[in-house]
């Protein structure tokens, strides 16, 4: 169901039953990275190498497996449920629904063509139904979707910088052919593109001091970014452009961009 109206009431209670914790690859941007690390009470980076995947843009399913045969979140316990439910996700928030933005507005929708829980747990239909703005107010979502709306701004904005910084000479060609060949990597082998201390820049900045302020968080993050690009690569344009692409593609993806619609961009923007 597309454009969700907040006024809808749907069956959204959760039941406990920790089916959706199971068979689900979450998405993660670096601020609740940030968020999960305090609430594990781990340095961010040791958290973001134990829990994370696919160069730390998912969080990584190594729990048991369910009744299904599907594999568990690696925050999930059996009998205790989220070991760190107050930091949870945006997407862990929201399910089971999904959320885009179209020219700035939040669109709420059923990511499928059937409520998500129904099939999980069935239970749910014995509870009341919940008006979603209601419900999606209580799940505190406020905060990951100024996180997410930011980090789709900074993504956006380094593709532009990076495709602006491409020279405009015989080298062009091959820079734009590069950074559409990035586009197209899987996350885990485009991160492994980075050195160390780019990934831990790109994915663990060292700024979890102001993670209680998403958007403080994230506008910090960019200084850091943009002020590690304008310090070690001044006057390397065709070094900086596929490095401002790439980490721009990573954090993309993490607001839920699709890989072909960042491919699509560049093309348009380097034409």
């Amino acid at each position: 169901m597309d454009d969700l109206a907040l006024t809808a009431e749907l069956h959204l209670d959760c039941v406990r039953g920790g089916g959706c914790c199971h068979g689900h690859r979450i998405q993660v941007t670096p601020w609740e990275i940030a968020c999960l690390a305090r609430a594990k009470g781990m340095p961010v980076i040791a958290f973001r190498d134990r829990h994370t995947t696919d160069g730390a843009t998912f969080l990584l399913a190594d729990g048991a497996l369910d009744h299904r045969g599907l594999i568990g979140c690696g925050l999930f316990r059996d009998g205790v449920g989220c070991t760190v439910h107050a930091a949870r996700p945006l997407a862990c928030r929201m399910y089971p629904l999904g959320r885009r933005l179209i020219d700035g507005r939040a669109i709420y929708h059923h990511p499928g063509a059937q409520h998500g829980c129904y099939g999980i747990c069935p239970d749910i239909e014995t509870r009341p139904p919940r008006v979603v703005g209601e419900w999606l107010a209580e799940q505190g979502i406020h905060r990951g979707e100024i996180a997410h709306d930011a980090y789709g701004r900074l993504a956006n904005g380094l593709l532009r910088q990076a495709v602006a910084l491409i020279p405009d000479h015989q080298g062009r060609v091959d820079l734009v052919v590069e950074m559409r060949r990035r586009a197209t990597l899987a996350p885990g082998v485009r991160a492994a593109l980075f050195s160390s201390f780019w990934y831990n820049l790109v994915t663990a900045p060292p700024i979890d001091q102001v993670v209680d302020e998403p958007e403080t968080f994230v506008y910090a993050h960019a200084e850091r970014l943009l002020s590690a690009v304008a310090d070690g690569m001044a006057g390397k344009e065709s070094s900086a452009a596929p490095l401002l692409a790439t980490i721009g593609m990573q954090l993309a993806l993490v607001v839920g961009t699709r890989p072909e619609d960042v491919l699509t961009a560049i093309v348009i923007l380097a034409a």
